[in-house]
C-alpha cells in the first residue's frame, strides 16, 4: 500500500498549498514583531556607562612624568587637563586632573566612539588652590603655578650626576636632564683603552619637552683606573651618536660608600632640606651640599653615618633661604682620605620653594 501525499490527492492539491503559504506568511510576521518589541531592551543593555572624573593627589617624590605612566596617560594630557605649563611644577597635596568627566548620555541615546571632550582655554595665574570638577562638563581649573622653574637648557643632555674628575664605585648614578629622539638616553662606561665597562639605556624627556632621567650603571675593577661616562643619543637620520657628553673619572674598586634614599629628580623641597641616606665612610663622616644648577655652593652640612665596613643610615639638614622659587641640586659625597677628591658625589635636581610659600606647610 503506497503513503498518502496530499499533493496528489485531488480534495487537498491547490488548496493545501495556499494554506501553507498563509502559515509562513504568519510566521516571518511573527518573528518580525518579537524582533522589534525587544529592541528597546537590546538598545539599553548597550547603553554605554561614562567614566566619572578621576583625579590624584601629588604625594612627596612624585613626578608628573611618573603619575602619567601610572595612569596610562601622556604628561601633555595632564598639562592640558590641569593648565599647566610647566611639567617640572608640582607641589605635594596638589590635586590633579587624570581624566575629565564626559557627559551623562540620557535613556534612548547613544554616546559616539572617541568624541574628545571640549576643554575651555587655561587662564595661568599665580596662585589658586585646585578644586575638582563640580559637571559633567569638562571646565578648565586654575591651578598654583610659577614661572618656570627648570627651564630648558642650550643642549639636548644636562648631566648633573656623576661629576668631572670624580672617583667612583659600583654602582655610579647617572642624574640629568634631556630632550632626545623617543626619550632615549644612552650610557656607556668605558677605561682609557676604550674597552666597554658597561651600558645601558634610560628615559628621558620626548617630544612632550625635557624631562629627568635617572640611572645607575655597575662595573667591576680590582685597581684605580681612569675610565669615561659617556652620555648620548642616537640620530633619528642616520643612526650616529650625536650630543655625547663625556665625563673623565677615577674608577674605584668595591661598592659605592653612600646612597642618598630620600631624594628623587625634579622633588619640591623646602628649608630646611631634609637629606636622608646610608653611608659607610671613612670615620663615618660624609659632607651633604647645596648648590645652584651651575654647581655653585650655596650651603654644606656634615652627617654621621657607618664606618669599618658597617653601612649606617644617616640624617641631617640643609638650611636655605629662597626669596624665591629656584631651581637647585642637593648631593652628598665623601672626601678622599688621600686627598684626591670627592668620592661618589651624587646630586640630585630639586625644586625648592620658599619657607612661607604655599607649598611650604
Amino acid at each position: 500500500m503506497s503513503k498518502f501525499d496530499p499533493r496528489f490527492d485531488p480534495r487537498f492539491g491547490p488548496r493545501f498549498g495556499k494554506v501553507r503559504t498563509r502559515l509562513l506568511i504568519l510566521l516571518f510576521v511573527g518573528c518580525v514583531f518579537t524582533w522589534l518589541v525587544q529592541q528597546p531592551a537590546v538598545a539599553a543593555d548597550r547603553q554605554q556607562t561614562v567614566p566619572a572624573q578621576t583625579t590624584y593627589v601629588v604625594r612627596a617624590g612624585d613626578t608628573l612624568t611618573a603619575i602619567a605612566m601610572r595612569f596610562d596617560t601622556t604628561v601633555a594630557e595632564l598639562l592640558l587637563l590641569n593648565n599647566l605649563t610647566n611639567p617640572h611644577v608640582i607641589y605635594s597635596g596638589q590635586t590633579l586632573i587624570i581624566r575629565a568627566a564626559e557627559a551623562t548620555p540620557t535613556p534612548g541615546s547613544t554616546v559616539p566612539d572617541a568624541t574628545p571632550t571640549a576643554i575651555a582655554t587655561p587662564t595661568v595665574r599665580a596662585t589658586a588652590t585646585p578644586t575638582a570638577a563640580a559637571t559633567a562638563t569638562v571646565t578648565a581649573t586654575t591651578v598654583a603655578t610659577t614661572t618656570v622653574v627648570w627651564r630648558d637648557p642650550a643642549a639636548p643632555i644636562e648631566l648633573f650626576s656623576p661629576i668631572e674628575s670624580g672617583l667612583y664605585h659600583s654602582p655610579i648614578e647617572v642624574v640629568g636632564f634631556s630632550q632626545t629622539f623617543e626619550g632615549n638616553v644612552n650610557l656607556r662606561l668605558s677605561d682609557a683603552a676604550g674597552n666597554i665597562l658597561a651600558e645601558r639605556n634610560t628615559i628621558g624627556g620626548a617630544v612632550d619637552g625635557f624631562d629627568f632621567f635617572h640611572s645607575y650603571l655597575r662595573f667591576t675593577v680590582t685597581e684605580p683606573i681612569t675610565g669615561v661616562l659617556e652620555v648620548f643619543d642616537i640620530s633619528a637620520q642616520d643612526g650616529s651618536e650625536i650630543n655625547t657628553i663625556s665625563v673623565p673619572m677615577t674608577l674605584l674598586p668595591g661598592q659605592r660608600v653612600l646612597d642618598l634614599s630620600n631624594l628623587t629628580p625634579g622633588q619640591t623641597v623646602c628649608s630646611p632640606i631634609v637629606v636622608a641616606g646610608y653611608s659607610n665612610t671613612f670615620e663615618a663622616t660624609l659632607s651633604v651640599e647645596l648648590s645652584e644648577r651651575n654647581g655653585d655652593p650655596i650651603s654644606q652640612a656634615t652627617a654621621m653615618g657607618g664606618n669599618l665596613g658597617i653601612y649606617a643610615e644617616f640624617l641631617t639638614t640643609l638650611d636655605a633661604e629662597a626669596p624665591a622659587v629656584a631651581a637647585v641640586l642637593v648631593g652628598a659625597y665623601e672626601e678622599a682620605a688621600s686627598g684626591d677628591g670627592p668620592v661618589d658625589r651624587t646630586r640630585f635636581p630639586v625644586t625648592l620653594y620658599p619657607a612661607e610659600s604655599a607649598e611650604c606647610p
